[in-house]
């Protein structure tokens, strides 16, 4: 009704609604099929068999009252920027399915781990059971923006998803965004599919039948979300009126914002009015309509398979539950996808994962071993567990902490700019006669929760207790030293640019709000952060957990100025074309108590421009390091001969 295809309809009304999200089902083992579909501007495109291990996956997570995990990993397009970020297309996703799921006995848990700044997906594919995270079951991968000139990228994300299994076994449905348009990677999704049969599809645009605006008068005629979408013949006309943000909005609890946010944005004299682009990011970068169509695409997509999962339950327990083991157990449907995934990875001419790793001077053995890592970028998944601090081993006070606060707590007042069409689709799926009023709903933080019965409530608080008592082992587990014979953590190490905040890319998690902060409302969740040091550092001492295959890899930078407790922007040297001056300078690591030093040649040469904004130094690719038994592996490394206006910068370490 929002998109002005409410009933009654005419023949050609009903066609068109019909066809706008309709996803297409393709035969990929048929010699005829040799490309996608042309058009792109419906809801996308899978296959009968991927559909029907949607449907097994939601009949699954509907009797277990397991949690339903989606996972976005892309550029700055797919994080919503230029928008809110909430009004990225997988949050808005979420914003319509999650009281869905939640009603189903579901919680929904949707992950947008996109990445700007001249980034995509490759800085945490690397990493990526521990920096997108285990037992996924949709994940997305769109980065047409910065990563669409190699299908490498989008091969080794797929790779290592569909190798991150967790405790429960999980293999993702692989879906290509709505952002890229895919090209070189049908053949990719097919291989995937045809060989491994592991589902797959691609998400369309959801653009068919959107009708053009001629002119701002125009447009008023039209329903909102489809103004501005269609300018065929004034491109300039849908860029001027394709974003709606705000900075502030007016609270109660705070009086003055400039005394939180001495930078703050705002439109002109009313800090509560729409900012213009240039205070936030690009013009070019897809504005809120686009992002709602892509989000109302994969709700029906999901809501299609959610649909014939209620059928199929429906139909199997008529006489009576429970529902038949063979309709919703995964074990030997994962079983079948994990045995041929083996083989797959293993050939040397399945796609071309291993030329790339080689063309990129990374260790081609990343296309068939899962990997971990840790980072001070953001967003990542439990953002506490998978920071580069929760490594470091030495004296406490030498452990670097953030100075940047979060500068006001609790959810945002209501956004207009969040509210999309003329109907709140959001507030018409929540409505619901509230069966029990009791202090356990009323205490919930995650609405989605409060929609449940009080037994699934309760089963699934119950799970989170026990996941956060699990992870909080883990950590401690990883942060027993193991001592390094004359080598320790040096003082003086930083943090430089990581926002402060819950960014792990979810719905409700608040991100950034320091004072440095031009935009709070934004709520991006992405940011570089990294640990900064120099030459007076000396060590940075790291504890690897779980280190088996041989595999260390980093990546590094360095910057123009010698104050590294500096909240200033630091000014990136360019790796690819001068390392820091002075023929004194080396660098350092100790892998398990051995020392290698490497010249500034040396470095330079080992150094790998992956793209303009990315450079990794692989540091080992050994297997006969750990004779393949899995142990916690010392790692040190510092700079020496960097002084004066040097700062070495370590935003991630990779290992396997």
């Amino acid at each position: 009704t929002d998109f002005g295809r409410g009933k009654p309809l005419p023949p050609d009304g009903l066609f068109e609604r019909a066809i706008m999200f309709k996803t297409l089902k393709i035969d990929l083992k048929s010699a005829e099929t040799t490309s996608p579909p042309t058009d792109r501007t419906r809801g996308g495109w899978t296959t009968k068999s991927s559909h029907d291990g949607l449907v097994r996956r939601l009949v699954h997570a509907m009797h277990t009252n397991d949690d339903f995990v989606i996972v976005l990993g892309g550029d700055a397009a797919a994080a919503g920027h230029s928008n809110h970020f909430r009004q990225s297309y997988l949050m808005h996703f979420h914003r319509i399915l999650s009281p869905i799921f939640a009603r189903m006995g579901v919680k929904l848990v949707t992950r947008n781990m996109a990445m700007g700044r001249g980034l995509g997906t490759l800085q945490s594919s690397l990493g990526f059971s521990s920096l997108y995270g285990q037992d996924i079951d949709v994940l997305i991968w769109d980065s047409g923006m910065t990563e669409a000139s190699d299908s490498g990228f989008a091969e080794l994300f797929f790779r290592q998803g569909l190798m991150s299994e967790g405790k429960q076994g999980k293999i993702p449905f692989l879906i290509v965004g709505g952002n890229s348009n895919g090209d070189g990677l049908f053949d990719l999704l097919r291989m995937f599919h045809n060989e491994a049969d592991t589902d797959v599809g691609h998400l369309g645009t959801a653009t068919f039948s959107v009708p053009q605006t001629e002119s701002a008068e125009q447009a008023k005629n039209l329903p909102k979300v489809f103004q501005f979408v269609n300018c065929t013949s004034d491109a300039r006309l849908c860029l001027d009126h394709a974003h709606c943000t705000n900075c502030w909005i007016d609270r109660s609890d705070i009086k003055d914002p400039k005394t939180l946010f001495p930078h703050l944005q705002s439109g002109g004299d009313d800090l509560n009015s729409a900012v213009s682009l240039s205070a936030v990011a690009g013009s070019w970068y897809p504005g809120w309509r686009h992002h709602l169509l892509l989000g109302r695409a994969l709700a029906f997509w999901l809501l299609d398979g959610m649909q014939d999962a209620i059928e199929l339950w429906s139909s199997g327990t008529m006489g009576g539950p429970p529902l038949d083991d063979d309709e919703w157990h995964v074990a030997s449907f994962y079983d079948n996808m994990r045995t041929k995934l083996k083989t797959l990875l293993a050939k040397e001419d399945a796609g071309r994962c291993k030329e790339f790793a080689l063309e990129y001077g990374l260790p081609p053995r990343i296309c068939s071993v899962p990997m971990k890592g840790a980072t001070e970028h953001t967003p990542r998944p439990s953002p506490n567990r998978t920071s580069l601090t929760s490594l470091i081993s030495g004296k406490e006070e030498y452990i670097p902490v953030s100075n940047r606060k979060v500068s006001y707590p609790g959810q945002d007042v209501h956004n207009q700019c969040l509210d999309g069409g003329e109907i709140d689709v959001a507030q018409v799926v929540n409505l619901r006669r509230n069966l029990a009023e009791t202090s356990l709903r009323e205490n919930m933080e995650d609405p989605a929760l409060k929609v449940m019965p009080l037994q699934i409530q309760q089963i699934q608080m119950a799970r989170r207790a026990r996941n956060e008592e699990e992870r909080n082992f883990t950590l401690s587990n990883q942060q027993q030293p193991r001592i390094l014979e004359g080598i320790e953590l040096g003082k003086g190490w930083a943090f430089h640019a990581e926002k402060p905040g819950q960014c792990d890319g979810e719905y409700l998690s608040i991100c950034g709000r320091d004072s440095s902060d031009s935009c709070p409302l934004l709520g991006y969740h992405d940011s570089p952060g990294e640990l900064v040091g120099n030459d007076a550092c000396d060590w940075l001492v790291l504890n690897l957990p779980d280190f088996k295959e041989g595999i260390i890899a980093i990546k590094i930078a360095f910057y123009n100025t010698p104050d590294t407790s500096s909240n200033r922007k630091l000014r990136r040297r360019r790796l690819n074309s001068w390392l820091p001056e002075g023929d004194d300078f080396v660098f350092e690591f100790a892998i398990d108590g051995k020392t290698t030093t490497w010249s500034k040649d040396e470095l330079s040469k080992r150094i790998k421009t992956v793209h303009k904004h990315m450079q990794v130094l692989t540091l080992v690719d050994d297997t006969a390091i750990t004779n393949g038994e899995s142990k916690t592996l010392p790692l040190a490394m510092r700079v020496k001969g960097c002084i004066g206006s040097c700062v070495f910068a370590l935003s991630h370490v990779y290992w396997a």
